[in-house]
């Protein structure tokens, strides 16, 4: 973790310096990485500490959800447990998440951003994904239903469905393609073109939110 953390500074650092501004003189880190199980609770709300710890003078601002548990097979084959997981990752853990980080918003009283990544199976349930479908469609309901609650205290809840295959080792892997290589440009999302997208939505003007954003390359079908 201590290797990570320390590449994480640098990366910081090295993109202001590129962008021409100067770097902070501060003894605090620049960025973090906090370990967090999504299949335990208290292992969430443990994350919001420590990040509030490392930083006490700060403010959290933007926060963003994107870790998932897919479970996919033959409808009878899939046992209850495997749903459970699904469940677990895709709505109770976001539930605690979105209470820490608007606890932590109402401390401060300034508004904040919130975004959580859904998937194709958030509007559309397809042959073989119904774990997945179920837990991603209440996700989004969920979104919603923060959305209209906490909109008027000037927190922004974003829903960003990612319809597509995400460029990343492992998928490459898995087509049989040397993990140095890329997938054809309108293939695969890439995460850096990716991130650019929650970037914005963590920018927007309060008189111009968007609720949901769907994302996909351009060669996907839907």
């Amino acid at each position: 973790m201590d290797e990570v953390n320390t590449k994480f500074d640098q990366i910081i650092r090295t993109k202001w310096e590129q962008d021409g501004e100067r770097v902070p003189l501060t003894s605090s880190p620049l960025a973090r990485a906090f370990a967090c199980d999504v299949q335990d609770i208290e292992s969430i709300k443990i994350a919001f500490r420590d990040i509030q710890a490392t930083w006490p003078d700060k403010l959290i601002g933007t926060c963003l959800y994107n870790a998932s548990i897919r479970k996919r097979g033959p409808f009878l084959d899939i046992p209850v447990s495997k749903l459970k997981d699904s469940v677990e990752a895709n709505i109770i853990a976001p539930y605690v998440f979105a209470q820490e980080s608007l606890r932590a918003m109402n401390k401060h009283r300034q508004g904040g951003t919130i975004i959580f990544t859904g998937a194709t199976s958030s509007v559309r349930g397809a042959a073989g994904f119904a774990p997945f479908a179920a837990s991603k469609g209440g996700l989004r309901n969920m979104c919603q239903s923060l959305a209209r609650e906490y909109g008027e205290q000037n927190v922004h809840i974003a829903h960003v469905i990612v319809d597509g295959l995400i460029e990343s080792k492992t998928a490459l892997s898995y087509f049989g393609l040397p993990t140095t290589e890329r997938f054809q440009d309108g293939l695969a999302l890439v995460p850096d073109e990716m991130a650019k997208s929650w970037l914005f939505l963590a920018q927007q003007h309060p008189s111009t939110w968007t609720f949901e954003m769907d994302l996909r390359p351009a060669k996907e079908h839907f």
